[in-house]
């Protein structure tokens, strides 16, 4: 009589997805094994027993709820997962959706903790530190009174990442804030797990499983460019490519000598000199000030070479033959847009040659103001 009743339970959960099947499955189990201990209460002799026997059975579930309490964030399943040039394990059944500072994040079906994986790649390369303060600021843009509680240094496969620990209120809740912020050249990476301040202390060992799973790798470009390169080692595009991919990714020395192969190939092409001069200028390597000279020798008319060789000079704190240098550049190449951007950048004046500001009069024939 009961199958029926058993068996409409189990289809009906299983086709719920807010249903815990698990939940049922083990009521069943664990309500054979219990029934199957006790005896019929008709039977006076057997009521000691049957009191026995619920005592043990309380007991045990007490003690295995307590377990399951304490334990439960380090025995909440973890599965692994990829992104741009890292991976990390996330818990298993946590729904997919998008956090308070946009993005993409699992929550517990509590919806008391949420994970937040994400990568941002910049114009530019960054440090760890760097991209800790831009956690920072992504998290007051959105949440109130943030407050830092922990901010240390960390090395994962080799490279720089910054622990971060933050409160803050969302929506009038105390809130915590745990993450691992990581830069490898112009690639942020970042994992962060928020629960409500009251569950911070219960949550700290899923925290750690977490963050202590991340790992770092060769971004795909990468992995595309160094095949190519190998494929093709007497051209050099794919060489200068895969400078390229080196310097995003965080790999200075390794860019210059694939920008040096490239050079070696094809001298006269302007991509692999401004390639090298980003090198230097945005890693600060020793030698900016003899690279950006050499290629402003072999190319005094290439303003890009000419913006990336003042970028390198500035890096290496000449900023006046920098300046100088885009001045000598603009008289001979007025009005280029490259070189106005270079400039514009450096609050440096944009007008052409002869050219009158706003609100001023032209000057006459003789150079005086004109008359009335």
């Amino acid at each position: 009589a009961l199958a029926w009743y058993i068996g409409y339970s189990l289809l009906s959960g299983l086709a719920s997805e807010g249903t815990d099947n698990w939940s049922h499955l083990g009521g069943l189990i664990g309500g054979a094994v219990i029934m199957t201990a006790l005896e019929p209460e008709v039977f006076h002799r057997t009521r000691a027993r049957n009191r026995r026997v619920r005592r043990v059975v309380v007991g045990l579930l007490a003690s295995a709820a307590l377990f399951v309490y304490f334990m439960g964030p380090r025995l909440l399943p973890l599965v692994p997962m990829e992104e741009e040039g890292f991976a990390v394990e996330r818990p298993a059944y946590w729904k997919e959706g998008w956090t308070f500072t946009g993005d993409r994040g699992w929550f517990s079906p509590t919806l008391q903790a949420n994970l937040s994986v994400a990568t941002t790649v910049h114009p530019r390369p960054l440090t760890a530190a760097e991209a800790a303060d831009k956690l920072v600021e992504r998290v007051a843009s959105g949440g109130r009174n943030p407050q830092i509680l922990r901010r240390e240094s960390r090395r994962v496969d080799g490279w720089d990442a910054w622990l971060v620990e933050l409160s803050f209120e969302l929506s009038g809740e105390p809130q915590r804030l745990t993450a691992l912020v990581l830069a490898r050249g112009v690639f942020e990476h970042r994992v962060a797990l928020q629960v409500l301040e009251e569950q911070a202390g219960r949550q700290a060992p899923l925290a750690e499983r977490v963050l202590g799973s991340v790992s770092l790798e060769d971004p795909p470009e990468l992995a595309e460019a160094r095949r190519k390169a190998a494929v093709h080692p007497r051209s050099w595009q794919p060489a200068a490519a895969l400078g390229e991919a080196l310097y995003r990714a965080g790999e200075p020395a390794e860019a210059l000598t694939a920008f040096e192969h490239a050079r070696n190939i094809a001298p006269d092409q302007p991509r692999v000199t401004v390639g090298i001069l980003r090198v230097f200028a945005d890693y600060k390597l020793p030698g900016a000030v003899e690279a950006s000279r050499r290629a402003v020798a072999d190319f005094p008319d290439e303003p890009e070479v000419i913006a990336a060789a003042a970028d390198a000079l500035e890096s290496a704190g000449l900023g006046q033959e920098a300046a100088d240098l885009l001045d000598d550049a603009w008289a001979r190449l007025p009005g280029d847009r490259v070189l106005r951007r270079a400039r514009l950048q450096r609050g440096m004046d944009v007008r052409l040659p002869g050219e009158v500001p706003d609100g001023e009069a032209p000057p006459t024939a003789d150079g005086g103001a004109p008359g009335r």
